[in-house]
C-alpha cells in the first residue's frame, strides 16, 4: 500500500501461470484484500492480463488472454 498526493492505492500482485493451481482460493483472497481496502485505489498486477502485439512495431490486433487472464479479467 502506499499514498501519492491525496490518493492511496493498494497493488495486489497474482502469481503468474497459476491458473492449474487453485484458482477459487487465489482470487478468493485477491477479492477479500480488495474488499477489506476498499477505499484504496487497486493495481492488480499480473503477467496474464497482458496483452502481446504478435508483430513487433505494429498496431495488428493483439492476441487474447491466456485462460488464466481471461479468468482474472472476468473476476
Amino acid at each position: 500500500m502506499f499514498t501519492a498526493g491525496d490518493l492511496d492505492f493498494i497493488v495486489v500482485f497474482l502469481k503468474f501461470d497459476s491458473h492449474n493451481e487453485d484458482q477459487a482460493n487465489l482470487y478468493g483472497w485477491a477479492n477479500e484484500i480488495l474488499k477489506k481496502y476498499a477505499s484504496r485505489k487497486a493495481i492488480v498486477v499480473s503477467h496474464s492480463i497482458l496483452h502481446f502485439n504478435p508483430m513487433k512495431g505494429s498496431n495488428t490486433p493483439q492476441e487474447p488472454f491466456n485462460a488464466e487472464g481471461k479468468a482474472i479479467y472476468e473476476a
